[in-house]
Parts: C-alpha cells; sequence; structure tokens
C-alpha cells in the first residue's frame, strides 16, 4: 500500500493556508505530538531510498462520485487532484503534502472510491481500514443526490466503532438538492433548506448518528466550504488531545 504525492509544499504554504488558522496556530505542538507518538509513524520514499517520517493525515473517504478530489482541490486552493464529472478519476491513494517540519508532514488523502465493484471494494475497505488508525481527521463523504447510502451505511458503522472522535460526514453537493437554482448559486433556496435538513434527518437516522457530525455543503460552489476547514480543524485538535 503506497500513497501518491499529488502535490509537495512547505511550511510557508502551510502557514498561508486559508482557513486553517487553528491548526496553523498549534504547529509546534501538533510537531511535539506527531514527534512522540509513533502510530504517526510512515514510510517516505524517494528517489528509492527509505525514510521514517511522521505524518499528520486527513482522510476523504466514501462512494465513487461524492466529489473527494474536487473537495481537496477546494480545501488546499488549487488544481491538484484529477477531478471528472463523467467518470472516477481516483484509483489509487493520493495525496497533497506540507512538510510543516524536517520529515513531519500533514496530508490530504483522496481514497479511491467505493462502489464500483465487489472485488475492488474489499481491497478499497482493507485500505480504509489501515488507513483510519493513523488519521487524525476522517471525513466520510456523501453526494446529496445519491439516494443508496447502503455501502456508505456500513463501512461507516464499521469506522465509527473504531474510533468514534475522528470521523464526520461531509454531504458534498448540496446544490443539486430539489428545487434546483436556474440563476447563479449562492446560498440554498427557502425550498432547498427544507430538504437539506430532511437530508441531513436521513443520514442521521441511517447512520445513527447526531447532527453535528454532519456537515452539508458543496465544494464546487464554494458553499459552507469554510465551515467544512472549521470542522476538520477542530477535530484533529481534540483527536490529538489538543484542546
Amino acid at each position: 500500500m503506497s500513497v501518491n504525492i499529488q502535490k509537495h509544499f512547505n511550511l510557508l504554504d502551510f502557514l498561508n493556508l486559508e482557513g486553517f488558522s487553528i491548526l496553523q496556530n498549534r504547529v509546534d505542538d501538533i510537531i511535539r505530538v506527531l514527534k512522540s507518538d509513533r502510530n504517526h509513524e510512515w514510510t517516505y520514499i524517494s528517489n528509492g531510498k527509505e525514510r521514517p517520517v511522521k505524518v499528520l493525515n486527513i482522510l476523504f473517504i466514501g462512494q465513487t462520485g461524492t466529489g473527494k478530489s474536487t473537495t481537496i482541490n477546494r480545501l488546499t486552493g488549487g488544481e491538484y487532484m484529477l477531478t471528472s464529472d463523467v467518470m472516477c478519476c481516483t484509483k489509487e491513494m493520493n495525496s497533497i503534502t506540507y512538510e510543516i517540519d524536517d520529515d513531519v508532514f500533514v496530508c490530504f488523502c483522496d481514497m479511491p472510491g467505493l462502489g464500483e465493484n465487489s472485488d475492488i471494494d474489499r481491497t478499497y475497505k482493507e485500505w480504509y481500514d489501515n488507513m483510519y488508525d493513523s488519521a487524525d481527521c476522517v471525513v466520510y463523504m456523501l453526494s446529496a443526490d445519491k439516494r443508496d447510502l447502503a455501502i456508505d451505511e456500513e463501512e461507516f458503522g464499521k469506522l465509527l466503532w473504531k474510533n468514534p472522535n475522528k470521523i464526520f460526514v461531509g454531504i458534498n453537493c448540496i446544490d443539486k438538492i430539489p428545487p434546483l437554482s436556474r440563476g447563479v448559486y449562492k446560498v440554498p433556496t427557502p425550498e432547498q433548506q427544507i430538504n437539506i435538513h430532511r437530508k441531513i434527518e436521513d443520514v442521521a437516522r441511517q447512520f445513527r448518528i447526531s447532527y453535528y457530525r454532519i456537515l452539508e455543503f458543496s465544494a464546487m460552489e464554494n458553499y459552507n466550504v469554510h465551515l467544512l476547514k472549521k470542522q476538520i480543524c477542530e477535530t484533529i485538535i481534540e483527536n490529538m488531545g489538543l484542546g
């Protein structure tokens, strides 16, 4: 199991990353925790040579087509992850990394999507399970316009049971919830808000979680992305015991 690094940044880039001030103000504390915790240890391979590194890992998992790659691009302010409206682009684990100290990284990791076929799903679920243990925040992605969540319900429940503090649900593409807006999308209409609330209620009931573990947003329209950043930061701070 390996991770393909799509883009590599440095500490200054991380400190300039918009919307992550909660983490940026705690860089020294984060480095201290990472260096003292063996669960965060990875092996970095460069030019055929291996070296141990420490990684703060933010995972994005879920079914194919939920916008994981688009969401990471929006969070990091670039077009680093390959995206498509008509096909699945992520067949391996891809990441955007920020080296915040010598051999210490913050990693946004885009995991392959479930739902293509059962054989591939078994492999991807093993990857999810292995990566979950070392992750500090896991965003389980759903798409607002998808109704069949049986695969997600099973996988989310398994991960929630392992550690409930590091995972929450992100419902992407809420701009696709009817009634659809014909103009330039800014915020959900009152009618859409009613249906968004119903969607959140359905997910909370089906996944057996509280509303506070669910965040609705649209990566494409940049709606509520600032709240997604905030929830990622708060989850990391809590999971690392820095609150």
